[in-house]
């Protein structure tokens, strides 16, 4: 098989987990030696797996400043904007919130009956993969959060990103913009854009949704969250590190070929690298069972065998119109 190799001849994807792992232990010379091995035939892949670690693995308001970062790249190549955004997320804070999220309770594999407010004959408009009425999900979903009812935020919110990830955003910013700081909601914001412009609609990663969702439950329930838009970070230049580095053992997990040669696991991944997490801050969801996930790695996250037939293409870009939008909150 082709190998895509870096600078130094290094495995990419070996060097794509260093970065990752790097900037979640905080050892900034080792990221940034992993960021001058991509930057060159893998400048965009290298921005991507930053987006990743500013919602997977840290605990405050750090995407905003990161894709400002990479806007600033995209004008015109900077690696000054690179090094920036590895120094500032191995000094931001991290827990693995949104990933815990994202993996455990983001999910709706199991069918749950709907609570409905009123009862009333539901659509067949917008279905969900399991066949909920889209507008009563929506009203379920925004009675959960009021509730905050965190499994019931994960599954209506997971019944209706599946198909309608954008409409869901929509949904979210409208809702609640106005009930959190203005920090959060330019946060917010920038979760999104970056769900769609960098990552794709093709791409059925729930991170970034799972990280807005969670930072809303975060702000509410009084944790402290930093905005590290204005942040000082010290920041060294991207090639101040060694000319050539060892991989590092702690790079070689159960997502690469060496690891898993070395039977590495998911259950030692998670274990490992979440007491890896450096500067580590307390967060929602530590000492929380994964074993839901678990479960769901061996027996499918999608049972796709069972869901509801979804609508026309052009049927789910209708909930993209304003009209639709207010016509859905009932305006």
């Amino acid at each position: 098989m082709y190998e895509l190799k870096t600078r130094n001849q290094h495995n990419m994807f070996d060097i794509s987990s260093m970065i990752q792992k790097s900037l979640r232990r905080g050892l900034v010379e080792h990221a940034l030696y992993a960021a001058v091995e991509m930057a060159g035939k893998y400048r965009s892949y290298l921005w991507k797996r930053l987006f990743v670690v500013s919602a997977e693995d840290c605990n405050d308001l750090v995407t905003g400043r990161v894709l400002s970062l990479y806007e600033r790249d995209k004008r015109k190549a900077d690696d000054n904007a690179i090094a920036e955004a590895v120094c500032l997320l191995a000094a931001t804070r991290k827990n693995r919130d949104a990933d815990y999220f994202a993996c455990n309770i983001l999910n709706s594999r199991d069918r749950r009956e709907l609570r409905i407010a009123e009862s009333h004959e539901a659509t067949t408009q917008y279905p969900t993969k399991n066949g909920h009425d889209l507008y009563d999900t929506v009203e379920v979903m925004k009675r959960a959060f009021e509730d905050l009812d965190i499994e019931g935020i994960g599954y209506t919110a997971n019944e209706i990103g599946v198909r309608y990830k954008k409409y869901l955003w929509n949904v979210l910013l409208s809702e609640y913009s106005g009930k959190c700081s203005p920090n959060l909601a330019m946060e917010l914001n920038s979760l999104k854009k970056v769900d769609f412009e960098q990552i794709g609609e093709k791409n059925e990663t729930p991170l970034y949704l799972a990280k807005g969702i969670v930072l809303l439950l975060k702000e509410w329930k009084g944790y402290d969250l930093i905005d590290m838009r204005n942040a000082k970070v010290e920041t060294r230049p991207l090639d101040s590190g060694p000319r050539h580095m060892r991989v590092p053992d702690y790079v070689y997990d159960c997502h690469t070929v060496i690891g898993r040669k070395r039977g590495k696991t998911k259950r030692q991944f998670v274990v490992e690298e979440q007491a890896s997490l450096r500067p580590f801050v307390k967060g929602m969801f530590d000492g929380c069972s994964w074993e839901r996930f678990f479960e769901l790695c061996d027996t499918g996250f999608w049972d796709k065998e069972n869901w509801t037939p979804p609508p026309a293409k052009e049927k789910r870009e209708e909930l993209e119109n304003p009209c639709r939008q207010l016509d859905l909150f009932g305006m």
